[in-house]
């Protein structure tokens, strides 16, 4: 078989896929990621724990420990239902009034991209994504392998984006075309 080869910019898709996924499979019991195009409706939540964001009937959005709000879009408006909080392929979460208008929006537009909005079990909501920019002067690790820790550095320092694992969880980033961890 003829050897298979990878490029530094491949491996880092990889990654970020890896990554990715890693949030995905930790939100199998629990709904808390939107992913792009996917939206809250009236009434519709993300939950984690203690920790719920939901799109409220009166057109809020809002973030609640237990009952107590410690976050709101401050779009309340008393009888609109039909309102919907929608993340973006931009990268941008916008929330739309009932005749489709934009009343709030998180203003972090990147453009076309792979983008996941996650409340997190620290109480944080956060939009994680495509790379914004590179100088492209990534560091070749020593026989392909990418050694990633959980800050999201890679070996030379280079950081690839957030890392997020659930203990219950365990990745492996695979060297491609070799089946070897």
């Amino acid at each position: 078989m003829g050897r298979t080869t990878s490029s530094p910019k491949a491996m880092m898709r990889i990654a970020t896929v890896a990554a990715i996924l890693t949030i995905l499979a930790s939100t199998c019991m629990a709904r808390n990621v939107l992913t792009n195009g996917e939206g809250l409706y009236a009434g519709q939540s993300l939950d984690v724990e203690q920790y719920k964001f939901i799109m409220q009937d009166d057109c809020n959005l809002v973030l609640y420990e237990y009952s107590t709000p410690i976050w709101a879009s401050n779009t309340g408006v008393t009888g609109k239902n039909g309102c919907r909080a929608v993340m973006q392929r931009d990268g941008n979460f916008v929330v739309y009034d009932v005749n489709g208008r934009p009343v709030w929006a998180s203003n972090s537009v990147r453009g076309n991209g792979n983008y996941i909005l996650v409340l997190q079990k620290d109480r944080n909501v956060v939009i994680y994504g495509s790379d914004i920019w590179s100088t492209g002067t990534y560091r070749r690790s020593v026989g392909g392998a990418v050694v990633m820790a959980m800050n999201g550095t890679v070996d030379g320092g280079s950081v690839i984006g957030p890392v997020v694992v659930n203990q219950n969880v365990t990745a492996a980033i695979r060297k491609v075309g070799t089946g070897a961890a």
